[in-house]
């Protein structure tokens, strides 16, 4: 009796441990001369800062990249502060997410969440792209902003604009990270040569069943294509982070919280 008791306790720790686990990714490219390595903090939600910033006190990356909902409109943003300014001794660039728009009992406009990311010298990418150097290497880096910012707009059709915008001055010849929150828009990022297409939102389906990638996402319904890992592009590679947000009213199930690491090294001439 009592070993089925404890072979149920460990079934249903199992199912519902949603501890960070860190993704580790690995692409090569003629346009990097030597290794860059990149962590993707997406969906953070006011989570839990200690945690994140002990992990990526170990990985050390070069560059941090947040897809979005970096805050959640019904919880404190002392958490959101902590985890900003323990990261802004590394560069950092963010775009906002469908949350960032939402109004709540602690969170008020979306100006206040721009202010918060001045305050850490935080790159807020909106509709618009940089270059920086890595290493000796050249990185361009674009993003836009989430198309909750004009509800009155087709979402599609202000995509479609947003990132023709953000995408004027791309160079083929340069290494480039596009930032986007919504995974289901990859069809709109595929009309661009685009290296690498870092997104969330999904939160990995939040329940992942053996053999199914998710059972449900906002925007791709019921057992979504992209909810998160990795998956091919026409030029290149996209991204889909489960990210780190924690509900204790919708648990995860088989879906671990993650930080993404991803290493690109230079690809060797045949």
């Amino acid at each position: 009796m009592w070993i089925i008791v404890v072979i149920l306790l460990v079934f249903i720790w199992l199912c519902f441990d949603d501890s960070i686990i860190i993704d580790e990714i690995e692409i090569h490219s003629r346009k990097v001369e030597s290794t860059i390595k990149i962590a993707v903090l997406a969906d953070f939600h006011c989570g839990n800062a200690e945690e994140v910033l002990m992990h990526m006190n170990e990985i050390m990356p070069d560059v941090i990249l947040i897809p979005g909902d970096l805050i959640d409109e019904n919880t404190r943003l002392d958490s959101v502060h902590q985890l900003l300014h323990g990261i802004k001794k590394w560069p950092c660039f963010y775009v906002s997410g469908n949350h960032e728009y939402k109004r709540g009992r602690t969170y008020q406009s979306y100006d206040q969440m721009i202010k918060i990311l001045e305050e850490y010298n935080i790159v807020h990418l909106e509709n618009e792209s940089c270059q920086i150097e890595v290493d000796g290497n050249v990185l361009w880096i674009g993003g836009i902003q989430d198309h909750c910012s004009d509800k009155k707009r087709n979402s599609d059709e202000l995509d479609k604009e947003h990132i023709s915008v953000a995408c004027r001055n791309l160079k083929k010849d340069v290494f480039s990270v596009f930032l986007m929150h919504r995974p289901e828009q990859y069809k709109l990022i595929e009309e661009y040569p685009i290296d690498l297409f870092i997104s969330g939102h999904a939160h990995g389906g939040q329940w992942r069943l053996p053999g199914i990638n998710g059972l449900f996402a906002p925007q791709q319904g019921l057992f979504p294509k992209r909810a998160g890992g990795v998956y091919p592009l026409k030029s290149g590679t996209h991204v889909v982070s489960r990210g780190l947000a924690h509900y204790w009213f919708l648990p995860r199930l088989f879906n671990h919280r993650e930080i993404n690491v991803i290493t690109i090294k230079k690809e060797r001439a045949d």
